[in-house]
């Protein structure tokens, strides 16, 4: 196996083969930026023991990260995770593994990443045209997952903070002004299990759950910001998420309005 380097950032390891060195470097930086980001707007603080990777090789990022309680199970079981993994690994630009005391992200090097192209993506986001900066909005997008998930969030808001985390990384908007048309304020779309019931395939149904995602997360943090600061604070039960947010929001269908 190729020798693993390290970076530090944010008091988190960034973990890289030498080829690969200037995106590690790129990832550190938005590290710092990212934390920044998540401390000083959200209040929210650094996971205990989390990790980020520049991710080449799927099957080896999961048996790398896990802890090592875990590792011979998870070896034992590979079999019945691989295809899956890497069906996943063909499309997604990078992961956020949670695992029993680790915190493990992994997010692909530029070549990688243009070979995962996905219509979804390309609908939802306005155009990247620099390869390390897409490596930077991923970066961060998935970091906002590791700090978030101990709130267990439904997907909506997950999915929604971590777009936003990146808008404020970035210093500008990075999805598509005309994904507000149609974002809802639906109780279909706060349920909690509505990404389950969509299919994969069904990118217009996925457009229509992640852009409303992103309009309700953004107008709750510009309208709202109290509001939003506290569902930070601690979990909630999702209907309990779903009515704080409906309150605040009022019955409007267009999260996206004033």
């Amino acid at each position: 196996m190729e020798k693993r380097n390290r970076l530090e950032a944010a008091g988190i390891p960034v973990f890289f083969t030498e080829m690969h060195r200037s995106v590690a470097e790129a990832m550190a930086e938005t590290v710092e930026k990212t934390a920044l980001v998540l401390q000083n707007r959200w209040g929210l603080q650094s996971p205990a023991n989390c990790e980020v990777h520049v991710l080449t090789d799927v099957s080896g990022f999961i048996e790398e990260t896990a802890p090592r309680r875990l590792r011979l199970l998870v070896a034992l079981a590979k079999p019945l995770w691989r295809g899956r993994a890497e069906r996943a690994f063909q499309i997604a630009g990078g992961w956020m593994l949670p695992w029993p005391g680790r915190l493990a992200v992994g997010v692909k090097p530029p070549d990688l990443l243009a070979k995962s192209k996905t219509e979804l993506g390309e609908r939802l986001f306005k155009p990247v045209l620099d390869p390390l900066e897409k490596v930077r909005h991923i970066t961060c997008h998935e970091l906002t997952h590791a700090w978030t998930v101990h709130l267990r969030f439904p997907p909506w808001i997950n999915e929604g903070l971590a777009m936003r985390a990146v808008d404020h990384m970035a210093g500008n908007p990075t999805v598509r002004e005309e994904t507000s048309t149609g974002a809802t304020l639906d109780p279909s779309v706060l349920d909690s299990k509505a990404y389950r019931r969509v299919s994969p395939a069904d990118h217009d149904a996925l457009l229509a759950l992640y852009s409303s995602g992103y309009w309700l997360t953004r107008r709750l943090e510009d309208h709202a910001p109290g509001i939003l600061q506290e569902l930070l604070k601690r979990k909630r039960p999702p209907r309990e998420v779903a009515q704080i947010v409906t309150a605040a929001l009022g019955s409007s269908t267009s999260p996206a309005g004033s």
